[in-house]
Parts: C-alpha cells; sequence; structure tokens
C-alpha cells in the first residue's frame, strides 16, 4: 500500500513539474530562441519604419520611396529564405540590409542621412552582438 501511494506522489510531482516548464514558456513573447510569426515581423516592421518617419521628419515624398525599397527588399528576402541557403543567409542578410540602408540615405538630406547612421549604431548596441535581425 505504501509503494502504491509513493508511486502516485512521485508521479503527481512528475506531472506537477512537466506542467509548469510548460507554462514557463508559454509566458514568453518572442524571445531569443523562438520564432517570430510572420505577422509579428510584419507588425514590428511597420512600428520601426513608423519610428524611423517621426525620428527623422520624413515627408510623403520620402515615405513612397521608403515605401518602394521596403517592398524590393522584402521580396528578395522572401526569395533567400524559401532557397533554403541556410549556410549563407546572415552573410546575404547583412549584405541585403546594407544595400537598403544606402538605397535610403540616397533620398534622405544630410541631416537625416547623419540621425539615420545614429539610429544604426543605436540598433547595433542594442542587439548586443546577439547578430539577430534589426532590432
Amino acid at each position: 500500500m505504501k509503494k502504491n501511494i509513493m508511486k502516485l506522489l512521485a508521479f503527481a510531482l512528475i506531472v506537477m513539474f512537466s506542467q509548469s516548464l510548460v507554462a514557463q514558456g508559454e509566458g514568453r513573447g518572442s524571445g531569443q530562441g523562438q520564432r517570430q510569426t510572420k505577422e509579428q515581423i510584419e507588425e514590428r516592421a511597420k512600428q520601426r519604419k513608423a519610428q524611423l518617419v517621426k525620428d527623422l521628419k520624413l515627408d510623403k515624398d520620402q515615405i513612397k520611396k521608403m515605401n518602394s525599397a521596403d517592398k524590393k527588399y522584402q521580396e528578395e528576402m522572401t526569395k533567400m529564405r524559401e532557397s533554403g541557403n541556410r549556410e549563407n543567409m546572415r552573410a546575404m542578410m547583412t549584405k541585403m540590409n546594407a544595400k537598403r540602408d544606402s538605397v535610403y540615405t540616397t533620398f534622405f538630406n544630410k541631416d537625416q542621412q547623419k540621425k539615420y547612421k545614429e539610429i544604426l549604431k543605436t540598433r547595433a548596441a542594442n542587439r548586443g552582438g546577439r547578430g539577430r535581425g534589426i532590432r
């Protein structure tokens, strides 16, 4: 009888422990090691773009040009992801980000270019060398 109670108690503890581990994982957003959904990525991009428009005080023409550059960039990123070439992805993404940034600066004035470079440096510092995408 005591053995059965001990087995039941051990089983209950294991179940409770495993449920607490699952619950801990559910509360996390899109933290390190967890993939974001397409919707989360798009929402973050919209927020980032809105912040850039505000910080750089972009006019309607600049916003239009930025949207066009972003659309091209997103198409290239989608093709790259779908290619399945994971080995070179980081280098390719770095190259694509630099290309997009250089396109942006063609329609920014000097003050906006300077401010944009500062924003990029701040973002890089906030990533803390984790090698993740734009933050």
